[in-house]
């Protein structure tokens, strides 16, 4: 008769060394999942900014999280100033507000239109600018221009 194992790999028949390498490497594996270098506020700026018709559903799936989660994230990006809320018919719209100050020490003078233009591999700033004016796409504020005069 066969047992078939569901849970975790038995290590106790391994040797020491290698058992305690292994429980290190899942250590750090699990380490490396607890953060991410672009928190979950981040991440649903990045999407709002991409798409200013984006559900909450959606929104939730783009960024890993619960659709109560990304409410909440919704709820604090709206209230901290980085984000406006239209109601349209039955959906809402987002708009980014680029001239928002960023709230962590040490970037207090840099603005959320600088962070995503830095990060525009995530975000076309050139789309988000587009759109800014537009009332499909509430108002928005767009950042400086950075072409330098010559």
């Amino acid at each position: 008769m066969t047992s078939s194992r569901c849970g975790p790999r038995d290590r106790s028949t391994e040797p020491p060394e290698r058992a305690a390498s292994q429980r290190a490497v899942d250590a750090s594996q699990i380490r490396a999942q607890r953060w991410g270098l672009i928190s979950n506020h981040g991440a649903a700026l990045g999407v709002l900014a991409r798409d200013p018709n984006v559900t909450v559903r959606d929104l939730a799936q783009s960024i890993g999280v619960t659709e109560r989660s990304a409410t909440n994230i919704l709820r604090d990006l709206r209230d901290g100033g980085f984000v406006n809320v239209r109601r349209v018919g039955r959906r809402n719209l987002y708009s980014v507000n680029l001239e928002q100050k960023l709230r962590r020490a040490g970037y207090r003078e840099s603005t959320v239109g600088e962070l995503l233009a830095a990060l525009h591999a995530m975000v076309d700033i050139d789309e988000v600018e587009r759109h800014a004016g537009d009332p499909r796409y509430g108002s928005r504020t767009t950042p400086p221009s950075t072409d330098s005069v010559e």
